[in-house]
């Protein structure tokens, strides 16, 4: 596990805006524990928050996408239709850059695991709000 904080550098997801009222925020988990949360709408924390995401959440969380094979997930998970939440998960590598959109929660079980842990990582962490 301790290999994949040198390969993975930054963990983010992004739900964005739809017409419909879902939350719309930004969350940054990078290896160095510093921790990003920007809140637009629908949500308790509007503005940019800085926190402190654990060295061992950060691991595990890489670990769990790794074993969740995030690399060969497809970069856009599609549904019909319009107004749909949607999801952008995105992991900087030490070698590129993988992102996922996951429209209308249509993507396979394994983003939408890993989109939960991140959702409860945000919960898990203090916040400040940056000025």
């Amino acid at each position: 596990m301790d290999n994949l904080i040198d390969i993975v550098k930054e963990i983010s997801m992004e739900r964005v805006m739809s017409k419909e009222p879902y939350p719309v925020f930004k969350v940054t988990f990078r290896n160095n524990e510093e921790a990003l949360y920007e809140g637009k709408y629908y949500v308790d924390k509007i503005g940019v928050f800085a926190g402190i995401i654990e060295d061992m959440d950060f691991k595990k969380l890489a670990c769990l996408m790794e074993k969740l094979q995030f690399r060969n997930l497809r970069e856009k998970y599609l549904i019909d239709g319009h107004d749909q939440p949607n999801v952008l998960t995105t992991v900087v590598y030490e070698d590129g850059v993988k992102t996922v959109s996951n429209y209308g929660e249509s993507g396979p079980v394994e983003i939408w695991a890993i989109e939960k842990v991140i959702d409860g990582l945000v919960e898990d962490i203090y916040w400040e709000k940056k000025e």
